[in-house]
């Protein structure tokens, strides 16, 4: 999905130059989901509790050394893909997460979700550099991946109140119901449009009607 998400926003606008970069998400802490019909985190979970805006995920005692194994795995290769999008405009490189609906930044080096429900939240560390040397190249993808890093240190043109005011939950939800009105005004368009056109038609039928009619008459 974060791929996607990467090829259709560059197909907007290329000076986003929006690209993956794989994470591994922590398995504690809060996290509140943008307001869309999906509720549950997609991760592993070992013996704490994420609680998303409206569900409880619980670790399954039944699959715990199971669980363990894959934190293993997860700890050197990451068990995410979010997508990073450069805003040059405010010199300022935002973090994109499809799966679970939510933006962070990606500053000084570190991943921080605004979509935290408080200090604590959900953590996002980069395994950047373990994908880079077996999905992207290998020596072209560590340079890739050392570039992103490093322009994570420069400073943004807004605060972080500004960012979360630009870019929060709330900013997230509001752009959101923008969307479902702009698409609610839509439809609704497309109806009367379709309406007009049937009315159109009605009336040009019925004109031919009246016409066969009257020549009927003469005859």
């Amino acid at each position: 999905m974060a791929s996607d998400v990467a090829k259709k926003l560059n197909a907007i606008n290329p000076e986003y130059n929006a690209r993956i970069i794989v994470v591994k998400m922590g398995n504690s802490g809060s996290y509140q989901i943008a307001n869309i019909d999906k509720n549950i985190i997609q991760t592993n979970i070992d013996e704490n509790i994420i609680k998303t805006n409206s569900t409880v995920v619980a670790p399954n005692e039944e699959n715990k050394k199971e669980i363990k194994l894959k934190n293993i795995f997860q700890n050197i290769f990451g068990n995410h893909v979010v997508t990073l999008v450069d805003l040059n405009q405010y010199n300022l490189t935002l973090v994109l997460d499809p799966t679970n609906p939510g933006i962070g930044i990606y500053k000084n080096g570190q991943i921080i979700m605004l979509n935290s429900a408080d200090e604590n939240g959900l953590k996002f560390e980069s395994k950047e550099y373990v994908s880079a040397v077996f999905y992207k190249g290998g020596i072209d993808g560590i340079t890739n991946t050392i570039g992103d890093y490093i322009q994570s240190y420069k400073n943004p043109k807004l605060s972080l109140e500004e960012i979360e005011e630009k870019f929060g939950l709330e900013a997230q939800n509001k752009a959101l119901d923008e969307v479902r009105t702009m698409k609610e005004n839509q439809t609704k368009e497309n109806t009367f449009k379709e309406n007009l056109k049937v009315n159109e038609l009605d009336k040009i039928t019925n004109t031919q009607k009246e016409d066969i009619q009257d020549k009927e008459k003469e005859r």
